[in-house]
């Protein structure tokens, strides 16, 4: 079995540079903008399934792809959010 360095062995924490803080910025700031972008094409394509002018080929077709892309955005919260203490996970193997 592997041994754990001591304490005086590890070496502490640095903070990140001022350009890596800003990089991680910006990332969060374009992924919080592109789950908008897929919900609001979500509701669109939702709302389509009430416009009357549309055949009932497309209106089934947007209800589709409308369920579809929030699903995705749901599916992508999950993963970037840390896990909730009510969710129940199996765990696997261990």
């Amino acid at each position: 079995m592997p041994q754990l360095p001591r304490e005086e062995e590890v070496p502490a924490r640095r903070r990140m540079r001022w350009h890596w803080r800003l990089l991680t910025l910006k990332i969060y700031i374009l992924c919080a903008f592109l789950l908008a972008c897929m919900l609001g094409g979500s509701a669109m394509l939702l709302l389509n399934t009430v416009n009357e002018t549309l055949e009932p080929a497309q209106r089934i077709g947007s209800a589709l792809a409308g369920g579809l892309i929030l699903l995705l955005c749901l599916h992508i919260l999950r993963m970037a959010l840390p896990p909730m203490p009510w969710s129940v996970r199996r765990r696997g193997l261990e």
